[in-house]
C-alpha cells in the first residue's frame, strides 16, 4: 500500500510541473496573425496597379513567387508594373513579361464585420 502511495506522489511530482510548463508556454506563444492586405502592399504601393480582371492565359508560362517582395524584385529588374486583382479573399499580384507571368497569390482572412453582414 505504501508503494502505491509513493508511486502516486512520483506521478504527481512529474505531472504538476509539466502542466505548469504547458500553461506557461501556451500563454507566452502568440498565434501568428495574417497581416491585412494593405499592410502587405504598403511598401510597393507605387508600383502596383489595380485591375478589374486578369488577362486570358494564352500560352503563358506562370512562375509562382514565394513573396510579394520577390515579385517586386522581378518587376524592378524587368522595369514592369505589378498588377493586382482580387476575387473574394484571394489576392493575385502578377508581372507580365511577353509570354511569362510572374505571380504571387495570398489569401486574407474574412473580416468579422463582413461575415456578420453576410449572415444577416
Amino acid at each position: 500500500m505504501t508503494n502505491l502511495r509513493y508511486a502516486s506522489y512520483a506521478s504527481l511530482a512529474i505531472t504538476i510541473p509539466a502542466l505548469i510548463y504547458t500553461a506557461w508556454r501556451t500563454t507566452k506563444t502568440k498565434p501568428t496573425e495574417e497581416k491585412p492586405i494593405e499592410e502587405i502592399t504598403e511598401p510597393y504601393r507605387e508600383v502596383i496597379a489595380e485591375t478589374t480582371q486578369e488577362p486570358p492565359p494564352e500560352a503563358q508560362t506562370t512562375i509562382p513567387m514565394k513573396t510579394l517582395e520577390d515579385l517586386a524584385k522581378v518587376a524592378d529588374t524587368l522595369g514592369k508594373l505589378i498588377f493586382h486583382t482580387q476575387k473574394d479573399q484571394d489576392h493575385t499580384f502578377y508581372v507580365l513579361d511577353d509570354s511569362t507571368r510572374y505571380e504571387y497569390t495570398t489569401t486574407t482572412p474574412q473580416d468579422e464585420r463582413t461575415e456578420k453582414k453576410e449572415n444577416l
